[in-house]
């Protein structure tokens, strides 16, 4: 999986919204993983919801959902700020889904941290939550139901 999420952009080591980007990503990749493990979802993937237009092109399948990944700067800290998502198929009454986004919620509480890794797979610091990190409204579109955590996230990595 490191080969999948650690591509170099290009040569520059600076490249640090993609590595703050990919390390989200790679984070996914373990909830999933997790969410498998405690026998929630079966059949749950990754998305990024950047890549899809439209919710009829989504599989019948359960997802974890990348979006509006953002990052600034005060010259001092790197925030970054991203949307987790959970996405349930054909799921009644929304207990599969609210089981997912509470585990999910967990996982990226403020104060929950996971590394920022450059293109080597070398840690370049930690990403924390932080107040502002909140669970949105639920909607519903069709047999998908879906709800997205907004993450605020503060890094240890560096501008240099």
């Amino acid at each position: 999986m490191k080969d999948l999420f650690l591509q170099p952009v290009n040569e520059n080591d600076g490249d640090l919204y993609y590595c703050h980007w990919q390390s989200v990503l790679a984070s996914f990749n373990q909830i999933v993983e997790e969410i498998k493990d405690l026998g929630l979802s079966k059949d749950i993937g990754i998305l990024n919801l950047d890549d899809f237009a439209d919710i009829k092109e989504y599989p019948q399948q359960d997802f974890v959902i990348l979006r509006h990944v953002t990052m600034d700067s005060d010259g001092k800290n790197i925030y970054v700020d991203f949307n987790v998502g959970v996405s349930t198929w054909a799921d009644a009454n929304n207990h599969k889904l609210s089981k997912i986004i509470s585990y999910v919620f967990g996982r990226y509480a403020p104060g929950k941290a996971f590394r920022v890794l450059d293109k080597e797979g070398v840690e370049k610091g930690v990403l924390t939550s932080t107040e502002g990190t909140m669970i949105n409204q639920m909607s519903k579109s069709e047999m998908r139901s879906t709800q997205f955590i907004t993450v605020a996230a503060v890094s240890t990595a560096t501008l240099s």
